[in-house]
């Protein structure tokens, strides 16, 4: 509550300053910099005030970003106005105006991407929400910059890029439906593909061109993109493939003169080191020494903790949404929960008990 209020302080306090400063810019800078009726300031100013508002209750958070949408939509047609009054881009606003439904349509498509959903519903709701939104800036963000009073090639292959860009975006977002290897591929590659894109785009619009006379050196270029991608692929689905020991465990037969107290408050640390953060050296160390203690030998104790030492949290992708983070933390922590249940059912079924 304490950072709401400041940020609204901080927002009507700008917004003051905004207000005296359009009024009397002609005295304080010389000449009209930013034209904008008090009435579009009031109505941005509402639409931002509500941005941090909608952040009071869980069940408001979802109608966050229409109230930022709206807001920057509003920004938009003030700075192309302004911008436009200068000779050199005269053409701006015409253009933001010609394609204002289009601006619109875009920055709702931005909202819906970025609406989280505060309560449980099913898992094909939230992602497919999320791309349908990244689906509809991809498509509206095309026809923006496909129609920009620029070189039509060109622009043709930037727009067709964004929207490419945002189907990567959506695609990946939608693999969070399912635990299939190619939808684990897909989520902990965002960040490969979107860079991958991005390469290709400036070589197809920046370099191509200038050496397009140059076949040899075109066909070189374009079978290192293609071998870039292929090695990415290869190295994945051979790692998806073996089970990599990350954390290697070394059963020792001395015993050491641990009290009993202090071995359970150690292994209760651990457990809950395991439980909420993924950590599982101490966690595997305690169980080895228990169980060496009670006269297991090294090939029984390594058969029954190796799903904990081949065990990995699924990494969160990059450029991930708030509910995907949480989403893909909360899948790690039912993992871990499900291996350390079967490692102590079986102790339990041997007659040795961990825990306090």
């Amino acid at each position: 509550m304490r950072g709401e209020v400041t940020k609204i302080v901080a927002l009507t306090f700008f917004f003051g300053i905004l207000y005296v400063f359009t009024s009397f810019q002609s005295s304080i800078a010389g000449r009209v910099l930013i034209v904008i009726q008090p009435d579009m300031l009031i109505a941005i100013y509402s639409f931002l005030l509500a941005y941090i508002l909608f952040n009071l209750h869980k069940y408001t958070i979802p109608l966050k970003p229409f109230a930022l949408s709206v807001a920057l939509y509003l920004i938009l047609k003030v700075i192309a106005y302004s911008i436009s009054r200068f000779a050199t881009f005269a053409l701006v606003y015409p253009f933001v105006y010609s394609m204002d439904k289009y601006f619109l349509l875009f920055f709702l498509g931005f909202a819906v991407a970025r609406v989280e959903i505060p309560f449980k519903v099913h898992r094909f709701v939230q992602p497919a929400i999320s791309a349908a939104g990244l689906i509809v800036m991809g498509v509206f963000g095309y026809l923006i910059i496909s129609n920009l009073p620029l070189d039509p090639e060109r622009t043709q292959k930037i727009g067709l890029g964004f929207l490419i860009f945002l189907l990567i975006l959506a695609g990946t977002s939608l693999a969070n439906i399912s635990e299939s290897g190619a939808a684990r591929w897909l989520r902990n590659s965002r960040a490969f593909l979107l860079s991958f894109l991005v390469l290709a785009i400036v070589y197809y619009i920046a370099i191509r061109p200038r050496i397009i006379e140059r076949s040899g050196l075109v066909n070189f270029m374009e079978w290192v993109l293609v071998g870039i991608f292929l090695l990415k692929f290869s190295n994945d689905f051979r790692k998806s493939l073996s089970v990599e020991e990350v954390e290697a465990v070394e059963v020792h037969r001395q015993r050491l003169s641990y009290k009993k107290d202090e071995m359970i408050e150690r292994l209760d640390s651990a457990r809950e080191l395991f439980l909420k953060e993924g950590v599982k050296s101490p966690l595997i160390a305690s169980i080895s020494r228990i169980l060496v203690d009670a006269g297991w030998s090294e090939d029984r104790i390594a058969a029954l903790i190796s799903p904990l030492i081949s065990y990995e949290d699924e990494k969160v992708p990059k450029f991930a949404f708030g509910w995907e983070k949480s989403m893909i933390e909360n899948k790690n922590k039912k993992k871990r929960n499900k291996i350390l249940e079967m490692i102590e059912e079986k102790m339990s079924k041997e007659g040795v008990r961990i825990g306090s």
